[in-house]
């Protein structure tokens, strides 16, 4: 491991910055992924407990927290907002939601009987999604405004899942999955990096010359994209089991089982001192443009997905989930 870049610490926040709480607890559905553009458009998506009656979809306004039926059924897997334009979402049976307005629209895609893990979304009719089929059938479609298709990406084995899809423009893209795999996309190729590790990335973040991606299984990976343009290892001593992570130009956040989030600071993922005696896995963490932090999760490693968490850090002022 790169002891110099990863470490360690139990850290704690700022005397200037708000503690950790817990917004809601216990909901119904475990929740699997949180995004929005501001700190007053958030969404959070989840499971359809009831196999039928719909996934979690939660929106809050700044005010209060909104519940959206989609008309849809399947466990929604992650959410991408688009600034001034529609929200799309991925789940379960290749399902692929965009939100225009008010209404919800299940898109044509290319297959059914897998699962959507992850979506991004370089401009609304430049948008990416990946997944699999359990441990096998790993894909990466796109979506040009019109339709949805396939993706080949370089020196692929079909039987790897895909995890998730980041970037920072269209000719600044990235997808993680089974077995270390990490891959990026020119706007032209695909190339494939060796990411130093063979562990499974559950998911990755990236800003303009920063890269993150954390998995593992039980115990947890860290890799990161050097200023030398290669990837390292920085996985702390004893990490956990890590399932999301959210990158700023200050620092950065990372979020697993057990409820831990560790903080990017100086260099290093510094494991916080929550004080939340969280049980639940946080598998989702993202930043809002104020410096929020915002993670959701739930008892979700294994059916039923229960237990539904929403976690913050910040000056907003929110209230749980009616």
């Amino acid at each position: 491991m790169g002891a110099s870049l990863g470490v360690t610490l139990l850290g704690c926040p700022g005397p200037a910055e708000q503690p950790y709480r817990i917004v809601s607890e216990g909901l119904d559905e475990g929740l699997f992924s949180v995004s929005g553009t501001s700190s007053s458009d958030v969404w959070a998506v989840g499971a359809d407990r009831d196999r039928g009656a719909g996934p979690l979809v939660l929106h809050w306004d700044g005010s209060a927290w909104e519940r959206h039926a989609t008309g849809a059924s399947g466990d929604l897997w992650w959410v991408h907002p688009v600034a001034g334009g529609p929200v799309f979402m991925g789940g379960e049976d290749g399902m692929i939601l965009r939100r225009e307005g008010t209404t919800f629209e299940r898109m044509t895609t290319p297959a059914s009987g897998v699962i959507v893990f992850g979506i991004w979304a370089a401009a609304p009719n430049d948008v990416y999604a990946v997944g699999g089929a359990g441990s096998a059938a790993g894909f990466v479609w796109h979506y040009d405004g019109t339709t949805w298709s396939s993706v080949e990406i370089a020196d692929h084995d079909a039987a790897e899942p895909v995890f998730k899809v980041w970037g920072t423009s269209a000719s600044d893209v990235w997808v993680c999955g089974f077995g270390g795999l990490l891959e990026h996309f020119d706007g032209t190729t695909w190339t494939r990096l060796p990411s130093t590790t063979t562990r499974t990335l559950l998911t990755l973040h990236t800003i303009t010359g920063q890269l993150a991606a954390v998995g593992g299984a039980g115990t947890g990976v860290i890799v990161e994209r050097g200023a030398d343009a290669a990837i390292h290892d920085v996985t702390p001593a004893l990490a956990p089991q890590l399932m999301g992570v959210w990158l700023t130009p200050a620092g950065g956040r990372a979020s697993g089982i057990n409820g831990t989030l560790y903080r990017r600071e100086g260099g290093a993922w510094l494991e916080e001192d929550t004080g939340l005696g969280l049980s639940e896995q946080l598998h989702s963490v993202w930043i809002d443009p104020d410096g929020g932090t915002w993670s959701v999760g739930g008892q979700i490693l294994a059916e039923p997905f229960v237990d539904g968490v929403i976690v913050y850090q910040g000056e907003a002022a929110v209230t749980p989930v009616d």
